[in-house]
């Protein structure tokens, strides 16, 4: 018996399983959750509960099973590589074996880091990915600065933006907010001191190993029938936090592109139905009241072709087939 999550009855009775990702088994029955309709999973648990290695079951699924798919996995604490590799470790083969799963490595996954990353072994990565510091909005850098966006800091920035064109570098920040008369006006522009904390932090920001003058497109991102994932676990919370959201911000784009093209316009990316973020930065202990009404379903999770821990449980929502 098998309970297909998500999925309408039209599908089930188009696809069957085929389609539909394997997440887990109880004693009575498989469960699996559909990968060809759009859904929102949320994921939580206290630490070591098994969060990262749920994702890691889903995303090998999504790799493995829907080939229109083109998957993002934003990876904060490193550990998604290792889906580019068979299990060898004796104990984790034997519970593949249990599961009547055979080891395997996804050559359709290819992991990037930051353009700045330094001395990291060429095997756990295909690539890097980079941003024009032009992509950033004044939220964005007042958010990685961690100033107030309306504070005089947050509209300096602002001000410098629309001063320095559209195609801005950190230089050009740099150089209007050190010559322009209008920002440097005792009457109407802003203190040197703000001047010059900002400047500051745009120096700094070059450390940060994720800007270049060629911007890394969307299009290298998402591929349909491949996994990217980003691994962010090299920078800085703020900083990763940023790259989070500037890819959702160019996703969102190219989602809305598609949308048009289905009407008649053409799209620079085509397959792009799946963004993941793979966050674990939640404080312990950080619950909601929302929950209480769910109805759950505890599972085991399958043991995973490159991690293992068939122990892992996986807790679920009962959501509409119909």
């Amino acid at each position: 018996m098998a309970t297909i999550f998500g999925a309408s009855k039209s599908l089930i009775k188009k696809f069957g399983t085929g389609k539909a990702m394997f997440v887990g088994r109880t004693e009575e029955e498989d469960f699996f959750v559909d990968s060809i309709k759009p859904h929102v999973i949320f994921i939580c648990g206290a630490r070591g509960s098994g969060k990262s290695y749920t994702m890691g079951v889903i995303v090998e699924e999504l790799a493995y099973k829907n080939d229109a798919v083109a998957s993002i996995v934003v990876d904060p604490i490193g550990v998604f590589w290792s889906m580019r590799n068979p299990n060898k470790v004796e104990k984790e083969l034997e519970i593949l074996k249990d599961w009547e799963i055979e080891p395997r490595g996804f050559e359709n996954v290819k992991v990037l880091v930051p353009i700045g990353a330094k001395n990291l072994p060429a095997k756990s990565f295909q690539g890097h990915f980079s941003f024009r510091p032009s992509e950033l909005l004044a939220s964005d850098w007042a958010f990685a600065f961690g100033i107030d966006r309306f504070s005089p800091a947050g509209l300096l920035i602002d001000n410098a933006i629309q001063k320095a064109g559209d195609d801005y570098t950190i230089d050009d920040l740099i150089r209007v907010i050190t010559t322009d008369p209008e920002l440097q006006s005792k009457e109407k522009g802003f203190s040197k001191q703000t001047r010059r904390g900002i400047i500051s932090r745009l120096e700094s920001s070059r450390y940060w190993g994720i800007f270049s003058s060629r911007a890394t497109p969307l299009e290298k991102l998402a591929q349909a029938g491949k996994v990217t994932i980003i691994d962010i676990s090299f920078l800085e919370e703020a900083v990763g936090a940023l790259v989070v959201g500037i890819i959702s911000r160019k996703a969102t784009s190219i989602l809305s592109e598609s949308l048009r093209a289905s009407i008649g316009a053409s799209s620079p990316v085509s397959g792009l139905t799946n963004v993941v973020a793979a966050m674990s930065r939640f404080p312990e202990g950080a619950y909601s009241s929302a929950s209480a009404g769910l109805r759950l379903t505890k599972i085991t999770l399958p043991g995973s072709s490159n991690r293992s821990g068939s122990t892992k449980r996986i807790t679920f929502s009962s959501m509409p087939t119909g």
